[in-house]
């Protein structure tokens, strides 16, 4: 340990100070090299490509495709609300005495045309049409 008087630091309080010293070259380091690369990363370059009509067009078409995908989803969100609005409004209701979905008697499900058999056919029988998909 280190005297009151003595101006050194201590052993650990040294290898501290030299961690942060050694830190702190680093980040100027890293700060440089990226101040200096950053233009020539950034800079434009010319691009020796050629795209084509064809691949020209289809970017566009997906681009648009894209922007139109995204205003059809924000309008039907904002539509389908205002509608049942406007629905509630006509039928002389509001939409807070309208029966929620769930208080609606489900439609009954239809009936098959034929009879289904599932016995298993004996073993012999002529084969059906009904046997065979099975």
């Amino acid at each position: 340990m280190a005297s009151p008087l003595s101006l050194r630091p201590a052993p650990r309080a040294r290898a501290r100070l030299r961690a942060a010293l050694l830190s702190a070259a680093r980040l100027r380091a890293a700060l440089l090299s990226a101040a200096l690369l950053a233009p020539a990363l950034l800079a434009p370059q010319a691009a020796s490509a050629y795209v084509g009509p064809g691949a020209g067009l289809t970017a566009i078409g997906g681009m648009l495709a894209l922007v139109a995908a995204v205003l059809l989803a924000i309008a039907g969100f904002v539509w389908y609300p205002l509608k049942r609005l406007l629905r509630g409004r006509r039928a002389g209701t509001t939409v807070a005495e309208t029966p929620p979905a769930a208080s609606i008697e489900p439609a009954a499900p239809p009936s098959p045309a034929a009879p289904v058999s599932r016995e298993r056919p004996e073993p012999g029988a002529p084969e059906t049409a009904g046997a065979r998909d099975r």
